[in-house]
């Protein structure tokens, strides 16, 4: 019998899955122990500054999506921009959640009464508690840093897996 991805028949988990899962929670707490002062994209060394760091805005899923719809989301994270403060990428976040429920011409909402609720929820979370939330986040010393890679910031073509059959 050949090795496959997934569970046997009693439950268990197959060698291979196994050594995967290993391999990716050996990354996960090597990248861990990297500590960054700015958030943004990783870029290779230049010239003037040898090294793997921090050199290119983020690009959350959102960006990519509203890019899709033309809302010029790129706006809010803009080339070669990095965010010193947790304080400022939130705010770009934010930004970026605004103007998707304001330019998107499909908000995935069937009727009036729903689209009532998204803008009542909408003015809620922004007009009082999401400024309240990130006062309160921007108060504390992590503010400033410093950042860690997250599991998101990785795409799969950035995970080396060693010795996997194939599917």
């Amino acid at each position: 019998m050949t090795e496959k991805w997934g569970h046997t028949r009693d439950g268990g988990r197959m060698p291979a899955l196994t050594r995967v899962h290993d391999q990716l929670a050996d990354l996960f707490i090597q990248l861990r122990s990297l500590e960054f002062s700015e958030i943004g994209a990783l870029g290779m060394p230049t010239p003037e500054s040898p090294g793997i760091t921090i050199r290119h805005r983020p690009l959350p899923v959102e960006v990519a999506l509203q890019e899709i719809e033309h809302l010029n989301p790129t706006v809010f994270f803009p080339e070669k921009t990095t965010f010193k403060t947790g304080h400022d990428y939130i705010n770009a976040l934010m930004k970026l959640g605004r103007n998707r429920l304001f330019k998107t011409k499909n908000l995935g909402v069937d009727s009036r009464e729903a689209a009532s609720e998204v803008v009542y929820a909408y003015h809620e979370f922004y007009a009082d508690q999401g400024p309240r939330w990130v006062r309160k986040l921007c108060s504390i010393d992590i503010d400033k840093g410093p950042f860690v890679l997250m599991h998101g910031d990785m795409a799969l073509h950035d995970v080396p897996l060693q010795d996997l059959p194939p599917l």
